[in-house]
Formats: C-alpha cells, sequence, structure tokens
C-alpha cells in the first residue's frame, strides 16, 4: 500500500507510514509485506483539511496510531478559544491541531522521521514525534511535549488502533483491572477472560437486540507490555512502568477499548498508554515513549496458543 499523503520509512522488512497532513499519525505498519497492522481507513485521507482551533467539527475517522493528552476530562478546560465546551466539560473531540492538523517535518532519513505540530491553544503545547525503525527492526515511538505560552497539566496518552477482533493480552492480577461496559438502547456489554495471568477481550458480534457492543478496561499492568494477534503477526509493546501515583486518578498505565459492530470493518480496538500526569511551565517539555516489536507468527487464533506464543517468543 502506498498513498500521496503518507510518508514512508523502512528497515529489517518493516515498512511504516506517517502522514504528516493528517495529525502525525502513524496509519501504515507491516512486516514482509504483510497486510497493514494498524486500523486505518485510506478512502478518507483525501478527506484531509486544513485545521483551525476556531472551528468546532468531529475529528475525521482515520484510524491510526495517535497520540492524545490526558485526562479526557480536562480536553477543554484548559483553554479559553471555546466557553461553550468549557463549561459543558466537554470529552469529545480532541483538540484538532493536535490529531489531525498538519505537522511540519523536522527531518527524515530512510528509516526514522520527526515531525512537530503548530502550536494548540486548545491544549496548549506543541507535540514532537519522532518514528524510529533500528536495525533489528524494532520500532522507537517518542513524543515531546512542548508547553510554550502558558502552563498545562497533562499526561501523554498513547492510543493505538487495530482490527477490533483481534486479539490483545495483558498480563496483570485481578484487583488490577477494572472493566467499565457501556450500556444503552446502542450498545452492551463485550465478553472478557482471563487466562493464566492475562486479561483479554473475546470480541464478538452483537446480539440482535443492539448494534454495538462497547468495553472499556484501566489495567496496571504486571510488566510494560500489551500484546496483539492479527492473523499472522504478533506485535508487542513495551513501555515504562510508572508509580500508580504518577498517573492521573482518571487514567491507567494501559488501557483497552473495543468496539464492535455486524459490519467488521466499522469494528476497532483501542491499545492505549498513559505517561505520568505533569503540570508543565513555559518552555517545559515532557517525554513518553513506546517500542514496538513485530512478529511473524502462524498459529491458531486461540488464547492458550497466543499466551504459549507470548511465554516462548516475547518474554
Amino acid at each position: 500500500m502506498t498513498h500521496e499523503r503518507i510518508i514512508y520509512i523502512t528497515k529489517h522488512g518493516i515498512k511504516l507510514g506517517v502522514s504528516p497532513e493528517i495529525g502525525g499519525m502513524m496509519l501504515y505498519l507491516s512486516k514482509n509485506n504483510s497486510e497493514n497492522i494498524v486500523r486505518s481507513n485510506p478512502i478518507l485521507y483525501d478527506s484531509a483539511v486544513a485545521v483551525s482551533p476556531e472551528i468546532l467539527r468531529d475529528i475525521v475517522p482515520f484510524i491510526g496510531h495517535a497520540t492524545w493528552l490526558g485526562p479526557q476530562s480536562d480536553w477543554w478546560q484548559q483553554q479559553s478559544v471555546h466557553e461553550e465546551r468549557k463549561q459543558q466539560v466537554a470529552t469529545w473531540p480532541p483538540d484538532p491541531t493536535i490529531t489531525e492538523g498538519a505537522y511540519t517535518i523536522r527531518n527524515k532519513t530512510n528509516n526514522s522521521i520527526s515531525l512537530l505540530s503548530a502550536e494548540s491553544p486548545i491544549w496548549g503545547v506543541q507535540l514532537q514525534k519522532d518514528y524510529v525503525i533500528n536495525p533489528d527492526g524494532s520500532i522507537f515511538i517518542s513524543v515531546t511535549l512542548i508547553a510554550n505560552k502558558k502552563t498545562v497539566a497533562w499526561d501523554i496518552w498513547f492510543n493505538t488502533r487495530v482490527h477490533g477482533f483481534h486479539d490483545t493480552y495483558v498480563y496483570a492480577t485481578p484487583e488490577n483491572i477494572r472493566t467499565e461496559h457501556v450500556i444503552s438502547p446502542q450498545s452492551t456489554e463485550m465478553p472478557s477472560q482471563y487466562t493464566h495471568g492475562f486479561f483479554h477481550y473475546t470480541a464478538c458480534e452483537p446480539p440482535h437486540t443492539h448494534p454495538e457492543r462497547n468495553s472499556k478496561t484501566f489495567i496496571y499492568p504486571q510488566t510494560p507490555n500489551i500484546y496483539m494477534f492479527s492473523e499472522k503477526n504478533a506485535l508487542h509493546i513495551t513501555f515504562e512502568k510508572h508509580q500508580k501515583s504518577e498517573l492521573h486518578p482518571e487514567q491507567a498505565l494501559a488501557e483497552l477499548y473495543i468496539h464492535t459492530e455486524k459490519n467488521a470493518e466499522k469494528s476497532f480496538l483501542e491499545l492505549e498508554y498513559h505517561s505520568p500526569y505533569k503540570t508543565i511551565h513555559p518552555g517545559e517539555t515532557m517525554s513518553a515513549w513506546q517500542v514496538w516489536n513485530v512478529h511473524d507468527y502462524s498459529g491458531q487464533k486461540n488464547s492458550n496458543e497466543h499466551i504459549q506464543f507470548i511465554n516462548s517468543h516475547l518474554l
């Protein structure tokens, strides 16, 4: 897959695509010409338009790997551009400048790219995003938050969207797992399992009584890892393990959000990480990172084989 709005970097069989025009998001990832490992909607790429913080609109579901700031309840509380949203304590959408605005390319090589957002009056920051494919094929992703004109308080929120029927595992004790299902006339719960110390959703279509299933799980994992299995690949995401006291109380170190519909192409699963919550003054920065490893996988689609693969190859 290639697209004019995406810039690709490659190394050791890994091909990674980032769009400077669409929030600096990673919208493509493959190993040895595999299918795209991250969830994306290429049909929407050409609908990307210039973003203005003064114009209110919803985000476009490009999907991909995005960076938000947390907590979500503060998305419109540290700004004065839209007073109505501030009074409403709006929790949607995220800042359009940071999430979907154009980024400037700071530097690019065959296996790395660095991008910088415009300064946003909504979240009060700029973001620098760096993607590097290492010689061994691992991927290093870092984000630096830059406070320019005012004091702000945020965490850095990595949000990786994959297909809704892929399988994801997080190793954690039961007391450090909290699931909140979305129950409404539109939505019902998503089944999950706890197998050999791993939490995982058992993704399925909604029943005939509801058009959707939606669920969110907040996890403080034993080890700072998220494992995801597609049909032919295993994605291993690792990050720093922070103390609970460093995290905003509304967020968790690792979070999973799942949405399924009868139409599988509209389903998605979010693999999320939160950095420590900090107050940042003008001229200061804070950073967060992840390391990704993509592995070939030829086993069956079931939890026992997935967990055996994790224990044998990824630990």
